[in-house]
């Protein structure tokens, strides 16, 4: 018997064409394409708020920086060894301690100049 699509001798017997995977019956499916092998896994990315810390730390709050910074060298260090989530952990404390650091910072400033504002005048009168 011969094959209706690519004119090849089909094997008695067979469903399918060797050559080109025609169904030799009509009706009956092609075989199925082979299983994709799964890709491996896209590297995870983690914020671990390392920059922000290190800014927080120059330019708002020297104490609640440093802990930031410290949740921040620790997100980095576990997802260097995989353990994505410890370092998400750690990354949420480093984002909540630079959160702190920056308000602090901002309210401090924001009372001196106020301060100086109040001091200027009444050096004034």
């Amino acid at each position: 018997m011969k094959c209706s699509k690519c004119g090849n001798e089909v094997v008695q017997n067979s469903s399918f064409c060797s050559v080109c995977g025609n169904p030799v019956n009509p009706g009956v499916m092609p075989p199925p394409p082979p299983p994709v092998p799964p890709m491996p896994n896209a590297p995870v990315t983690i914020n671990t708020w390392l920059i922000p810390a290190i800014l927080a730390t120059v330019f708002c709050c020297l104490p609640f920086g440093i802990v930031s910074i410290v949740f921040a060298s620790r997100a980095n260090s576990a997802l260097g060894v995989g353990n994505y989530q410890l370092a998400q952990m750690n990354a949420e404390k480093a984002k909540t301690w630079f959160w702190v650091a920056f308000s602090v910072g901002i309210v401090t400033s924001i009372i001196s100049i106020i301060v100086q504002i109040i001091a200027a005048v009444a050096a004034s009168h």
